[in-house]
């Protein structure tokens, strides 16, 4: 029965979301095609083998290394928030970026209501502007309209 649970739950919850964010990815082209690439997958391949010691598992305590690693790595992201570790945000969401100072002074459930904005942000801003950002990310120009 147990195997049962973790096949429809890979099927109703897991698998729908992964090709949701494939779509996305797809589809955005802030995002670009090439976002996910080999190196991510090995990188995450080579954690998986390490936790489990290179040994076959079963496939329920599979799901709770990789559910671990997942609560890891938004843990990371919600750090980027704040600048407390290696990933940074991008120019379409430094909007979100909080001083560290700022940070350790808001409620737990203040910090979850910023990183629920967070997260929530597409990064798609279609508020038209006379500015333009340019390819390295860094400089922002004002267009002079006549």
């Amino acid at each position: 029965m147990a195997n049962l649970d973790v096949t429809n739950y890979l099927q109703d919850k897991i698998f729908p979301k992964i090709k949701s964010n494939c779509e996305l990815m797809w589809q955005q082209k802030w995002l670009g095609q090439h976002m996910w690439n080999n190196s991510n997958c090995e990188s995450v391949n080579h954690i998986l083998k390490m936790v489990v010691d290179w040994k076959l598992q079963r496939v329920r305590s599979l799901v709770e290394h990789v559910h671990d690693i997942v609560r890891l790595q938004y843990s990371d992201l919600k750090r980027a928030l704040y600048g407390q570790v290696d990933f940074q945000l991008t120019p379409l969401f430094k909007n979100h970026y909080v001083p560290y100072v700022k940070w350790e002074q808001c409620t737990e459930e203040h910090r979850d209501q910023l990183f629920a904005k967070f997260m929530a942000d597409s990064g798609v801003h279609l508020t038209p502007t006379n500015n333009v950002t340019s390819s390295d990310g860094c400089s922002l120009f004002r267009v002079l309209t006549a």
